[in-house]
Formats: C-alpha cells, structure tokens, sequence
C-alpha cells in the first residue's frame, strides 16, 4: 500500500470516483488526481527535510519527528500551532500555509481520531491514568489513591494472588498462570476474560506527551515527551541514502521498510547542532569520571528512535494493521527468528541478543544517566552546562528542579519499556536493568508500591517462563538458540532491589509516606487509606512470594540431575552459602511475621523446605 498516495483526502476521493483502491494506488495517480492536494504534500515534505542551515538553524523538521508530518496529523496539533512552530522555525508564509492544509488532508484521508495535542499521550492503557478526573491537591495523597486503584483493578485479575494463602503447589501455578495472561493477553486461567494484556492495562502513572510546548504552560517546559529536543541529520553523503530509506518506508509502511530505516539511524544521522560549550562531567563514587556532553547527544537518539517507534505504530493502526510490528508479549522478539533482520544493531551480553528498547533508554540514559547526574539545582543550570542550544534551553522551565526532571523522565520511560519487556532481560545490557533497579527505586519515590510490587513479580515470573526472554545466541547457522530447559532453572528467586538497599519485605517503602515538606510530601495521608494501601500490598506480596518459593521448590525436587550447577550460584539466588540462605530467608520471614503472623508455622515450614532442598541440589551439582 503506498502510504504516499493515500495520505490525501481529496486524492482518495477521485481514485474511488475512477474505481481505484487505496492499496492499488500509486504516486503518479495523485500527479492527475489533485493538483492541489499534491502540491501541498510535495511542498509541506521538501520542507519537513530541508536540512540547510541557512534555513533551519536548528535542523530538518525530520530530524525530530521522522519521515514525514503524520505524528501532526495523529497527535491533533492545532493549526495555529502547526503555523506559528514552522514559522519559528525557517518556514515561508507559504510553506507554513502548505505543511497545514497537507496535514488536515492526512486527517481526512486517514480518518484519524480526534485528539488533542496537549493531551495526547501515545499508548497510555484507556487513554489516560487511572483515577483521571482525582480532584486531590496534595500529591502523595493523589498517588496512593491510584495505586489502591490500580491493586483493586489487578485483584480481579490475578485472584489468587489477592486471596487466601497460597500453600499448595496447585495454588502457585494458577497465580502464575494469571501472572502469564497478563504478560500474553490471554484467558487459560480464567481471571481475564477481556484478554486484557500489559500493555493495556491502566496505570497510576501518566505517560508522556506527544510533544510539549512551553508555549502553552511552565509544566511542558520539559523534557519528557517523545520528541526529541534536538534534531539528527544525514551525515556527509548519506543525504540520498536516508531519503530513500525514508520514501520506501512512506509508500509502502511495513516491517521490513521499517527496520531498514530505524537500524541506519546510528550510521546515517549525525547531530544538527553540536555543541562545542559543553561543560558538564560527573563523578562517580568509585572517582570515575563520565563525560556526559557524549552521553546527552546518544540520550537524545533514543528519543528520535522512540519516536520512530511509536510513529510506526500509530500509522500501522491507522491502516488497520495493529498488533504486526510487536507480536507477542516481549515485543519485536519476531527479530531473531528472521535472517532478513539480522542487520538490525542488537547489543549483546551473557549470550543475549538485546532488541530494540529505546524507551527504556530515555528513562535510563537521559532520566538516570544524564539529568540524575548533573550538577546544580535546577533545570537551567544543567541544560545550560550540557550546552544545548539557545532554542532547548529557551524551550525549558528554568526554575524546575533536576531531581524532579530526572525522577519524571525515569519513570514513565522505564515503565513502557517494561511492557514492551516484562522480563527485563532484553531490553539493556545491565545487570541494574535485569533486575529493574531504577524503576523499583523509582515507583518507590512515588508512593506506587503495588505498582512496584507486580511488576517485581511479573518480572519474575514472565522472566522464568517466556522463552523469547532466554535467548542464547540469535541469527547462527542452525536458527536461534535457546537455552534448553534442563540448562536452567526456570524459577529464580530475584526479588533484588526490591529488598535492596535494607529494604526487607516488612518494611519497603512504607516507613516514608512522603508526608513532609522533607521527603517532598504536603500532607498527612488518611490513615484508612495507607491502611487499604497496605492491605493490598502486603496480601499480594506475601502470597506471590509464596508462589515462587513453590514453583522453585517443585523445579528443585523434580530437576534431571545434572543441572547446571550455574542456576544455584549466589548470581542467581544470592544464597550460595548457609549465611546467604539464611539472611534470604529472614527476608520472607520477616515480613510474613509483620503481615500474616497467622500463618508463621506455615510459612517457616515452607522455608525450610526451600532451604533444604537448595542445599541439597546444590551439593549434588559441585
């Protein structure tokens, strides 16, 4: 289908009055079809790639937004806006005039929705966070409500979690069959009838905006949106190569035209405005000191590649194609299995092929890497030393703190890249990213504890049981090859910074309810609140950490022999030796004492069975 030729309303049209399809169309059908509607799309692309410095300062339109201007079209940006950015931005009269009409002509041609650009946020579950019309001044409060929200919702979908005490083996696999529906969108245990899956399910957390412009408020001076903040154009004689990546794409939108075009980014594209001020370095606590005027420029390509990403999207569902491009729960794991992708820069670590996360990068690199280090106060301060451009810095609340730039850019950015990967084993490179260090630490700062604690288990869980998660070497001679199942344990007991840092299972983040002007809070939470807040929280921790402890316990007592004694060592359980089991065990212990000291006979009984059983199979594999 050739996505240049159905973009113009008034083009599809005359081809239906001459018995012509959209798919069946061509370019040269519109050159006869609509003068006009042509003439406005030639003109408004020519502008959109015009590159010229002595046109567009700050680079091509392109070079933020991609290939052509249907994020415009899609996001509902106002005319006016549409009009007065091109002309900010080295547009005529003309030009701006013609880049409106060929935008309201895609509108039309494609039958968008209508949206709203200032509210438009891509891919939030039901359009926008849990709780959307919460009239709560004080933050903290406004955020624990939503996290009750969202465990009352979740409680419907994985009962056996929110219910009575898991004790038997039978118990531990529904829960984690329910874990699994999720992750896949899928009904085989019977709790998710709509087949809702993780990317749809609705959140406490508010995604980013399409594009903010400070324009309109202080609070979209920021970087938290998907378009990037400073542009990527061709490099010295790859101008030609990259058009044409890009006009393949447009006329015909589909998988492959797409990863050609996404995977030449780091080849072809070089930075519109280096900066030769840059001043900003950071010291690290072993004294290592990390250049960060080269790691903002790399953050902001994971912005342009995100938005690569979401564009594609939102064009495939405009056609009717939704669901093509990520297939299956750890999106775009098809990569492996296809020669024809093997091109496609993939990082590798441990013998894992990485795929293509760069949201998870902006929350991560810009969020935690760049902004989280910066020196100074506020957000002019490090913008100003990163030497941005005049037109970012301008583009930015000044007087916003560093520590909430980087806290907001953490969180949202880390939890779509969560959903694009459940597991975290393929998304970074990192120990501190498999183990989803920063997002833990983040939910944690905002009060989203049950949040915090399914996606812990959901990592768990979808990290032992979706096979795309263990990939042990991608595009060989035979086809991809994974870990044979009698390699590995598939249950690994990885609660890491969930109980890092001296938290412990009794006591994680609820000795800090952000209730004063110190830890960020403005007011005193209604007790009854943390108390449901609390219920939920600790009925689902409890009762999930008792699944996995019986799934283990089930994989230790009915494993071959031979298994790789790996699977049992201290990177994995953290409990290689008779102390480390036993401070491992005190965790559990403690917090089923605080929460459900009923059931302490129980529970001691199921950890020495664990215990044993680890020590024994152990030994056996020395």
């Amino acid at each position: 289908m050739k996505l240049s030729s159905i973009l113009l309303a008034s083009t599809l049209t005359v081809l239906a009055g001459c018995g012509k399809s959209p798919a069946t169309a061509t370019l040269a059908d519109t050159n006869s079809a609509s003068d006009t509607a042509h003439g406005n799309y030639q003109t408004a692309l020519q502008l959109w790639r015009n590159d010229l410095p002595s046109k567009h300062a700050k680079g091509s339109c392109a070079g933020c937004h991609g290939a052509s201007f249907f994020d415009l079209a899609r996001s509902g940006s106002a005319e006016s806006d549409i009009v007065r950015r091109a002309l900010i931005d080295g547009a005529t009269a003309e030009e701006a005039e013609a880049l409106r009409a060929a935008v309201l002509e895609m509108r039309q041609a494609l039958k968008l929705p209508t949206a709203n650009a200032r509210t438009f946020r891509p891919f939030q579950p039901g359009g926008q966070q849990l709780l959307p019309d919460l009239e709560e001044a004080q933050w903290n409060i406004a955020a624990v409500k939503r996290d009750v929200a969202f465990a009352e919702n979740l409680s419907k979908l994985i009962p056996t979690l929110y219910g009575k005490r898991v004790s038997t083996l039978a118990q531990a696999v529904k829960a984690r069959d329910e874990m699994l529906d999720i992750a896949r969108g899928t009904n085989t245990a019977g709790a998710n009838s709509q087949k809702i899956q993780l990317r749809d399910l609705p959140v406490g957390i508010e995604y980013p905006l399409w594009s903010s412009d400070q324009f309109h408020s202080s609070s979209e001076g920021t970087f938290n949106d998907w378009l990037s903040d400073v542009a990527f154009i061709p490099k010295p004689g790859s101008k030609a190569a990259w058009e044409a990546l890009q006009n393949a794409y447009l006329d015909n939108p589909n998988n492959d035209t797409f990863w050609a075009m996404y995977s030449a980014v780091d080849s072809m594209l070089q930075l519109a405005t280096p900066s030769a001020t840059c001043t900003a370095k950071f010291k690290s606590a072993d004294g290592v000191n990390q250049d960060l005027c080269k790691s903002a420029p790399s953050a902001f390509k994971h912005k342009f590649k995100s938005s690569l990403i979401a564009q594609h999207m939102m064009q495939l569902d405009a056609l009717g194609r939704r669901g093509e491009f990520m297939q299956g729960p750890i999106a775009f794991s098809y990569l492996d299995l296809d020669a024809k992708y093997k091109s496609i820069p993939k990082a590798n670590w441990g013998g894992r092929s990485m795929l293509p996360s760069p949201m998870w990068e902006i929350g991560d690199h810009l969020g935690r890497s760049v902004f989280g280090a910066l020196g100074g106060t506020n957000l002019a301060e490090g913008t100003s030393s990163l030497g941005l451009p005049k037109f970012v810095v301008d583009s930015i609340d000044p007087s916003k703190s560093l520590n909430r730039e980087a806290h907001d850019l953490r969180l949202p950015w880390m939890w779509i890249g969560f959903t694009f990967d459940p597991t975290c084993q393929r998304i970074g490179p990192t120990s501190s990213t498999r183990v989803a260090e920063y997002l833990v630490g983040s939910l944690n700062e905002a009060l989203l504890f049950n949040h915090n604690a399914f996606m812990t288990h959901m990592r768990m869980i979808s990290g032992a049981y979706l096979e795309e998660s263990w990939v042990n070497s991608a595009h060989t001679s035979t086809g991809v090859q994974r870990l044979a199942t009698n390699d590995r344990m598939q249950t690994v007991l990885d609660y890491s910074y969930f109980l890092g840092y001296g938290r412990n299972l009794g006591n994680f983040g609820y000795d800090q309810w952000k209730e004063s002007v110190l830890h960020g809070g403005v007011g005193k939470i209604p007790d009854e609140l943390k108390a449901r807040s609390l219920e939920l929280w600790s009925t689902q921790v409890s009762n999930g950490s008792r699944a996995v402890l019986l799934l283990f316990l089930d994989e230790l007592q009915n494993r071959p022999a031979g298994l790789d004694k790996k699977w049992l060592s201290k990177a994995a359980l953290g409990i290689e030796t008779a102390g480390g089991l036993d401070k491992w065990k005190q965790d559990f212990r403690d917090h089923w004492k605080k929460f459900q000291p009923e059931y302490v006979a129980e529970d001691d009984a199921l950890l020495k069975k664990v215990g044993q059983a680890i020590l024994t199979a152990a030994s056996a594999n020395r």
